[in-house]
């Protein structure tokens, strides 16, 4: 919920460019999160077991989200290693570039301001009854055409070589045990 009470939805889709993906940085974390530092695991048997548990969280508590100065400084070092020394608005800068991103893309400038969360720039219509979200800016985003043409991900059709000897996925009587 934002200040105004109303509940405002976001999305994300995968990448087809896997050095990309939002959503494969964030599997990564959380495996470095849970697997490699052994933070516990959470516990998802009620809302109220995990629904105030920050993704990116501070040093203290897990309910306790990371510091607007913290998340500032490692955008600054990261722009830093990248040579990237003028950029004033650094932890918005992606607001901007992915503005910029979605219009060379193709994307229409509305579904670039409702993707951007640009309120000022709503009207009553998008502020009070449009829900969805903009899959033609998030489409493009991901990497892919915004004509509404199938969102696939190749990679997600491919069964590594090194378990296709190990396991047969179609004909498995666990997998499919388990599948109904």
């Amino acid at each position: 919920m934002i200040r105004t009470g109303r509940t405002e939805y976001s999305g994300a889709l995968r990448h087809r460019n896997p050095l990309l993906c939002a959503v494969s940085a964030l599997t990564v974390y959380l495996f470095w999160r849970f697997h490699v530092i052994n933070k516990p695991v959470l516990n998802f048997t009620n809302n109220e077991a995990w629904y105030d548990v920050k993704l990116l969280r501070g040093n203290g508590e897990v309910t306790e989200a990371i510091s607007y100065e913290t998340h500032k400084r490692y955008i600054s070092e990261a722009f830093t290693n990248l040579g990237l020394l003028n950029c004033r608005k650094v932890t918005h800068a992606a607001r901007g570039s992915g503005a910029r991103e979605a219009e060379m893309a193709g994307v229409p400038s509305d579904s670039i301001k409702r993707l951007g969360g640009w309120k000022q720039t709503l009207g009553a219509m998008e502020e009070s009854y449009l829900a969805n979200l903009p899959y033609d800016a998030m489409r493009a985003m991901a990497g892919f055409a915004i004509n509404g043409n199938m969102y696939t991900v190749q990679r997600d059709a491919v069964v590594p070589t090194c378990c296709s000897s190990r396991i047969n996925i179609s004909t498995d009587p666990e997998l499919v045990r388990e599948a109904s």
